[in-house]
């Protein structure tokens, strides 16, 4: 990004001598950065946060709230990819309402996708650790690999599509293979 210092640059001005230390950032001619094909995922006020961003930087090109809850609701048309995942509390007239009052900003492709038997830190690397120290997170029922694995291949799924331009079944509709995961199409939408 410009602006922002390379690795490195913080040292070699505080130690000009060590210079001819440093080595050149290696290059992959496979893998470019592509400044307009980036997007934003995040879970919980991270999650909510990339509608903000996505709102407000236009660097940002599409965004995942993993079961993050708008502390304000979009009250502004959000014109790029948005997918919401989450827990059966944020079905649509859940106990979040900031999700039903923000769904219809979203103008361009969006999906709303509900995972069953989640908990809020399902979509975290806690289910999983607690998992290998006991019974896992409380009132999850679903196995912490398994939520991994839905969260993993959906916001793979959603990458490929919106930054590669590859559509991906997967979120085309309701897959045999994620039996777990509900697609919602609330009233109005």
């Amino acid at each position: 990004m410009p602006g922002l210092p390379t690795p490195g640059h913080a040292e070699s001005r505080a130690h000009p001598h060590r210079r001819r230390h440093l080595r050149p950032r290696p290059t992959t001619p496979h893998t470019p950065l592509r400044p307009t094909r980036t997007a934003m995922v995040g879970h919980s006020i991270g999650g909510a946060s990339a509608a903000r961003a996505l709102q407000t930087d236009p660097r940002v090109s599409a965004g995942i709230n993993l079961d993050g809850t708008f502390a304000s609701a979009l009250d502004h048309d959000l014109h790029r990819p948005f997918m919401l995942i989450g827990t059966p509390a944020h079905r649509p007239h859940g106990i979040d309402p900031s999700w039903d009052t923000s769904w219809p900003h979203l103008t361009d492709w969006r999906r709303w996708l509900t995972v069953s038997g989640t908990e809020h830190a399902s979509f975290t690397d806690f289910s999983i650790l607690l998992q290998q120290l006991g019974p896992g997170l409380p009132g999850e029922t679903l196995d912490g690999h398994r939520t991994a694995q839905i969260t993993r291949d959906y916001v793979a799924a959603f990458l490929d599509q919106h930054l590669r331009a590859t559509p991906h079944p997967l979120l085309q509709a309701p897959s045999a293979n994620y039996p777990e995961v509900l697609f919602e199409n609330p009233t109005g939408s």
